[in-house]
């Protein structure tokens, strides 16, 4: 197995947090989903096919810089036209994030990733939503899965076994189909967290400028929209 990393800038970002109403709040890093979403777009994969292309490849991301992480908080006015309600909401919003995404499967599948994106992009992909513009992108290469229980992206919480000094986190909750009953995820902004070894069955781990990218099979994570299977 090998793993596609692309980096990748946005001017803005937001990726909605699982299970929350009263307010708009953003992951610090794009699920696997999203991923898988932003590589979809890249390689020109209809919605209709996505399930069929990545059943068997595994996704992640991770900051490049995450030192250089801004949150921005803006109020929106929202109407909702059948109620004839109309309200204020917080949404959250993050400022020119930029990211390591990969995707992981067999050395052909990758290769071909690889040759199809170098070749120029089918669809620029989007931070979360389709009105937060990509500001850049390219890609770094094709790494090898590494022999490590050192993360520096995401994990649920119940799975680290320990948090290196210094190390900048976030905990959001996140819908899963992990053999855990714990919903929060750290998010890892800066550092890198030790998974405890019973738990490495469930990931493979890239490595690319001293990042270790923790990647995960779509089927573990909420897929917005159906997917043709």
């Amino acid at each position: 197995m090998r793993a596609l990393v692309v980096k990748i800038s946005f001017f803005e970002g937001f990726f909605k947090v699982h299970q929350t109403k009263t307010s708009r709040i953003t992951y610090s890093i794009p699920l696997p989903t999203t991923v898988a979403g932003m590589f979809g777009s890249m390689l020109g994969i209809q919605r209709k096919d996505a399930y069929k292309t990545f059943r068997d490849c595994i996704f992640g991301a991770a900051f490049v810089d995450g030192k250089k992480f801004i949150e921005c908080r803006e109020n929106v006015t929202y109407l909702l036209f059948k109620k004839r309600i109309k309200g204020v909401e917080t949404v959250s919003i993050l400022h020119q994030p930029e990211y390591y995404i990969a995707v992981g499967g067999n050395k052909e599948k990758i290769e071909e990733f690889e040759k199809k994106i170098k070749n120029g992009v089918e669809f620029l992909p989007f931070g979360g939503q389709n009105d937060y513009f990509v500001k850049d992108w390219s890609v770094e290469g094709i790494g090898e899965i590494v022999n490590t229980n050192v993360i520096s992206n995401y994990a649920p919480v119940s799975w680290i076994e320990n948090i290196a000094e210094n190390t900048i986190l976030h905990i959001f909750p996140v819908i899963h189909n992990f053999p855990c009953q714990d919903e929060n995820f750290i998010f890892i902004l800066e550092g890198h967290v030790k998974v405890k070894k019973e738990f490495l069955n469930e990931i493979k781990i890239t490595e690319i400028n001293g990042k270790k990218i923790a990647l995960y099979s779509l089927d573990k994570f909420k897929i917005i929209g159906e997917w043709n299977k």
